[in-house]
């Protein structure tokens, strides 16, 4: 399989926040924008790379990051449409296609970028796309708040880009789903989206690394991705919990590093 690197596509979902389709404190995305890409500000070097490598690619016309779709991580919740379509609760699939890992079970990422962002708190099942901000002046400049409990307040969440190795007893036509191949193994880039408690379970996990990692990146280190039964008083959901899983080793950072 051809590698395909993107340049700059973990600036995905700047523009991706929609409506709560399932339950879950995965944030959704909406359908149209689902994995899309968002052109780097002002037309800037990302936006030129992504253009340099596509048409290197084979592809002419005015293409940027926009052009391109990543696919996305989902944990089917329990009142899921995915469950009807066949899909365990609290499993991680990818792309709404393929079964990565099933509740409590843990998958082996590696963090690629993350892009916080801050989400109006909106209420579960309305049909109002929550506003999103990119920073906290953002948020204060359109009269909302970051205060908890405020009537409007606005949320941390994180877009988390990661590789993704494909598990055992995938066919042909799913492993298409994973371009990269290494030592072997077939691997996939792709984005979850965190917000509310699943936050502070991923992205401030991630975070705290990065802060005492001194000049290594994110990416030096493999992650266990879990999903996790969260409970509080009469409610429940699954959630995306993220744990440390070792450095990895020069070879695997190699390659990392050339896919990113």
């Amino acid at each position: 399989m051809a590698k395909t690197t993107l340049g700059g596509v973990k600036e995905d979902a700047k523009k991706s926040a929609s409506k709560t389709a399932e339950k879950t404190e995965v944030a959704p995305v909406a359908e149209e924008n689902e994995g899309s890409l968002v052109p780097a500000a002002e037309g800037g070097s990302e936006v030129a790379k992504a253009s340099e490598q596509l048409q290197a690619a084979g592809l002419r016309g005015d293409f940027n990051q926009s052009d391109i779709n990543l696919p996305r991580l989902n944990i089917v919740a329990k009142t899921s449409q995915l469950v009807d379509e066949g899909f365990t609760p609290g499993s991680i699939i990818l792309n709404k296609e393929v079964t990565l890992s099933l509740k409590d079970e843990p998958l082996r990422v590696i963090v690629l970028d993350l892009v916080k962002q801050f989400q109006e708190d909106t209420e579960w099942g309305g049909d109002e796309l929550p506003k999103v901000f990119n920073t906290e002046e953002e948020v204060y400049a359109a009269g909302m708040s970051l205060e908890w409990g405020s009537p409007n307040q606005c949320r941390p969440m994180a877009h988390i880009t990661m590789l993704i190795e494909a598990p055992e007893g995938l066919d042909e036509n799913q492993l298409e789903m994973f371009p990269y191949e290494f030592d072997g193994g077939h691997w996939a880039m792709a984005i979850l989206t965190a917000a509310k408690s699943a936050y502070k379970s991923t992205a401030k996990e991630i975070a705290t690394f990065a802060a005492f990692s001194g000049a290594n990146g994110i990416w030096t280190a493999a992650w266990n991705l879990t999903s996790k039964l969260q409970t509080s008083g009469d409610n429940s959901w699954f959630s995306p919990v993220m744990k440390r899983a070792g450095r990895i080793d020069a070879k695997l950072l190699a390659f990392v590093e050339g896919v990113k």
